[in-house]
């Protein structure tokens, strides 16, 4: 019964290589996704102004936040290519 007690102390996690590409092909997939989606959208409640005007700033909303989330998304992918990558490629660890 020794090993269903939750141990006290945890000294390290250890988180490998492959648990970090699938993290960053998961992120990198939903950015996808919820970027084309929010895109369409916001696309298609400008393309609705007309009929209800209350929907534009709904569209311009939408189309803004990807726009600040792509300038986020670059500012990130530009520290972490500076800042975790040696000058030869190699990752700094």
């Amino acid at each position: 019964m020794k090993f269903l007690k939750k141990p006290r102390h945890f000294k390290d996690v250890i988180e490998d290589e492959m648990i970090q590409t699938y993290a960053g092909k998961a992120s990198k997939k939903t950015m996808d996704v919820f970027g084309i989606s929010l895109t369409i959208l916001g696309l298609i409640f400008l393309g609705y102004k007309r009929v209800h005007p209350e929907l534009e700033i709904a569209g311009y909303t939408l189309l803004y936040s990807i726009c600040y989330m792509l300038v986020l998304y670059s500012f990130f992918y530009y520290f972490y290519t500076r800042n975790l990558t040696g000058e030869d490629g190699d990752d700094k660890k």
